[in-house]
């Protein structure tokens, strides 16, 4: 183990400071390319577009929303939001206030946020918050009625 103070070493004007990990750093070799590879493929890294997705696969979702595909990463993320996925509760919510994969509805957003604070989601009530300002009293009760109709959107 190396111990010390770092030491300092000038090099072409500059000062460079060598701690203990870069200078054990130096020695690393660079992984293979194929081993690379392998390590994707066994950590899950999906190469598959999201349409060819099972419905109701999270990760799946946010690569469709992250692809701009919203179509595909609202029917990847629905299911979840109905089975009491948090997150994926959250970002319907999301979806449904900008209108991406389904029409701009504030009540519609209100309600899955409502559901995703209610299963934990801090952001949800964040969003609860600031989406309030636009909405009146009448459409905030309706989310809420509309939250309550959900099947099985509660965590139990």
């Amino acid at each position: 183990m190396i111990q010390g103070k770092p030491k300092r070493r000038v090099k072409e004007g500059f000062t460079l400071v060598k701690t203990p990990f870069s200078a054990l750093a130096g020695n690393l070799q660079r992984p293979r390319p194929g081993l690379l590879f392998l390590c994707a493929l066994f950590l899950g890294f999906n190469v598959l577009p999201a349409a060819a997705q099972k419905p109701g696969d999270f990760a799946a979702g946010i690569y469709a929303y992250q692809q701009k595909d919203f179509a595909a990463a609202y029917q990847l993320l629905e299911p979840l939001a109905k089975q009491g996925h948090s997150s994926a509760q959250y970002n319907l919510g999301r979806m449904y206030v900008r209108g991406e994969g389904a029409p701009k509805d504030y009540v519609e957003a209100y309600k899955w946020f409502f559901l995703a604070d209610k299963n934990g989601r801090k952001e949800g009530n964040q969003a609860m918050r600031a989406l309030a300002k636009s909405l009146t009293d009448k459409q905030i009760g309706e989310a809420i009625l509309r939250a309550g109709k959900e099947c099985c959107a509660l965590k139990r």
